[in-house]
C-alpha cells in the first residue's frame, strides 16, 4: 500500500485540528497556530531578502539536532571553556516566524557582549536550529554548525518522557535528523555522536574545540555548572537540563530500557530504521 504524500498527512491532521511546524518543539500545532505561524513567516520572508551577510560571521558557531540528543550537554560543557560566551537560552531566532532582521540585531548584540567579554567564540543551542541552517548561513556566512545525534531509541524514550506521547517522539526524532543528514558534508559542519561524547568526553569535546579553533581545555572535565541555571525565565524541562548537565559527563546510555515497553522499543525500531540505519544506529541503540 503506498503511504500518504505530504498533501494527504496534512489534509489529515487538518482534519485532526493538528498540523506540523517543524520550528516548534511540540511540532503539532492547532490549524489556527499553523497558519498564523506561516503567515507571519511569508511577511518577514519580503524583508529578509534585503538583509545582508554580517562581518565576523566565524565568530559564531550554533549546536542544533533533534531535541533531548545532548544538546544541552555539548553547549553547557563547551560553555565552559574561557574562549567561549554560551548565550544562556535556546534563542530560536532564526526560526522563519521571526524574520531575520530581528536575528541581525540579536547576534550584532551577542558580538559587543563578546568582545567586551574578550570571548572569540559565540556558541549558541537551539536544536530547532537544525531546521534553520540555511537562514543561519544565508547571515552569517562562516558560521560553524555543531549537529548532535542520539540513537533513536534513547532520544524517543527521554521525548516520551517529557511529551507523553511515543508517536510525537518517534516523528520529532525522524524529523529533526533528517535536517541532521542533510547537514552532513556541509562546510563548517561537525556531527557530534550523543553516545561518543558520554563514552569519550576528553576525544569528543577537545574534537570540538579543534572544530572552533580554540585550545583545548581539560578543565572541561572536572567545572561544575552550567550558564543556562542564570536565565531568568528557565523553563521547567530547561531546568530539569540544567542540573544535569551541571554533573561530571557520564555514560548513560540503554536508558531507554526503564522507559519503553518491549512493544513500545520495537515500534521505534520498526519507525525509524531506514533513517536510523543511515546514521550507523542499525540496530536502534547507541
Amino acid at each position: 500500500m503506498m503511504s500518504a504524500g505530504p498533501l494527504q498527512r496534512a489534509a489529515s491532521n487538518l482534519g485532526k485540528g493538528r498540523l506540523r511546524y517543524r520550528y516548534k518543539p511540540n511540532h503539532r500545532v492547532s490549524a489556527a497556530v499553523y497558519l498564523r505561524l506561516r503567515l507571519t513567516s511569508l511577511a518577514h520572508a519580503v524583508s529578509d531578502a534585503a538583509v545582508h551577510a554580517q562581518p565576523h560571521s566565524d565568530a559564531f558557531c550554533f549546536v542544533t539536532g533533534c531535541g533531548h540528543s545532548g544538546t544541552t550537554l555539548l553547549a553547557s560543557k563547551l560553555g565552559l571553556h574561557p574562549d567561549i560566551l554560551l548565550i544562556s537560552r535556546e534563542s530560536n531566532i532564526f526560526a522563519p516566524q521571526h524574520g531575520l532582521r530581528l536575528a541581525r540585531v540579536i547576534v550584532q548584540e551577542w558580538l559587543a557582549f563578546a568582545r567586551q567579554e574578550g570571548r572569540r567564540v559565540i556558541l549558541e543551542k537551539s536544536p530547532k536550529h537544525v531546521h534553520c541552517i540555511g537562514r543561519i548561513r544565508r547571515l552569517l556566512p562562516e558560521a560553524r554548525i555543531i549537529v548532535m545525534v542520539r540513537n533513536p531509541l534513547d532520544t524517543c524514550a527521554s521525548l516520551f518522557k517529557r511529551f507523553g506521547d511515543l508517536d510525537l517522539a518517534i516523528e520529532r526524532w525522524l524529523m529533526d535528523n533528517e535536517a541532521a543528514i542533510a547537514a552532513q558534508g556541509q562546510a563548517a559542519t561537525l556531527l557530534v555522536r550523543y553516545e561518543a561524547l558520554t563514552r569519550a568526553p576528553a576525544d569528543t569535546l577537545s574534537a570540538a574545540c579543534s572544530f572552533l579553533d580554540i585550545p583545548w581545555d581539560p578543565g572541561l572535565l572536572e567545572r561544575a555548572g552550567s550558564v543556562y541555571g542564570t536565565d531568568p525565565g528557565l523553563r521547567r524541562n530547561m531546568a530539569i537540563r540544567h542540573e544535569q548537565v551541571s554533573q561530571p559527563i557520564f555514560d548513560n546510555n540503554g536508558k531507554w530500557a526503564e522507559v519503553l515497553t518491549a512493544e513500545q522499543a520495537d515500534r521505534v525500531r520498526e519507525r525509524t530504521a531506514g533513517l536510523a540505519g543511515r546514521l550507523g544506529y542499525a540496530d536502534g541503540a547507541g
